[in-house]
């Protein structure tokens, strides 16, 4: 797993006056939470980062790589084998008092998130089906960064909004 800390002003100033006014922020750190995965699976389906910009494709060697696999599905033009799929699912959060964390289950998230150079991951050999030996280092290619965690402008507007909300609720109860 891997960790992005994300600190907005905004957001930070709008739980800090929904603190003084509840006591218990869970339920709408939860909100948040709930949201922030479908947005960040969203954006992971659209292939486009947090500011818009439009994942990188992959590469004519990759696609081939794939079509001489077998496999039909990873050759699509989409920047990922299964866009929407393994890495929206692999989303979750988790809510506290005073937090809420985005993570992926997925063992490829960093990569994806980050980018790594070819060789990065380290050497690997074996036998394959056939019983030929093989070696090779992974990567095999340089993979590009396609960062998919954080916010949006979209995603400041609508968890302010939650915040707003929450205050609201909280101060139209009865005291």
């Amino acid at each position: 797993m891997f960790t992005v800390e994300l600190e907005e002003d905004e957001i930070t100033a709008g739980l800090v006056r929904l603190a003084s006014s509840m006591d218990n922020l869970i339920p709408v750190m939860d909100q948040i939470g709930q949201y922030m995965v479908a947005s960040t699976r969203q954006r992971i389906a659209d292939g486009a980062t947090p500011e818009g910009q439009r994942f990188a494709p992959k590469s004519p060697a990759t696609i081939q790589s794939y079509l001489t696999g077998g496999f039909q599905k990873g050759a699509s033009a989409g920047p990922l084998i299964r866009t929407g799929d393994m890495m929206g699912m692999s989303l979750h959060h988790e809510a506290g008092p005073d937090f809420m964390e985005l993570s992926s289950s997925a063992l490829y998230a960093a990569v994806m998130h980050f980018g790594a150079p070819k060789g990065s991951l380290g050497a690997y050999s074996g036998t394959d089906k056939n019983g030929r030996a093989f070696n090779g280092v992974a990567p095999w290619g340089d993979i590009p960064a396609r960062p998919f965690m954080g916010f949006s402008e979209q995603d400041r507007t609508n968890v302010t909004d939650l915040i707003a909300d929450a205050m609201t609720q909280a101060w139209g109860r009865p005291g």
